[in-house]
C-alpha cells in the first residue's frame, strides 16, 4: 500500500483511526470508533475541483 504524497492533516481535532485503503489520487478511507459511539467508516475522494465525503 502506498500513501500519497506529504502528511495527511485534520485541522482542529485528533483522533485514532484505522486506514482501510491508499489509492493515490482516487480515494482514502479509514475507520473510527469513538468513544462511546459507533463505528464510523468515512472514504475521502476526488470530485472536480474539491473532494467527496462518504460516509
Amino acid at each position: 500500500m502506498h500513501l500519497p504524497p506529504g502528511p495527511v492533516t485534520v485541522t482542529a481535532c485528533s483522533f485514532p483511526a484505522t486506514m482501510v485503503a491508499a489509492e493515490p489520487g482516487r480515494r482514502f478511507a479509514f475507520r473510527w470508533l469513538p468513544e462511546p459511539g459507533d463505528l464510523v467508516e468515512i472514504t475521502l475522494m476526488p470530485e472536480g475541483a474539491g473532494t467527496r465525503v462518504l460516509r
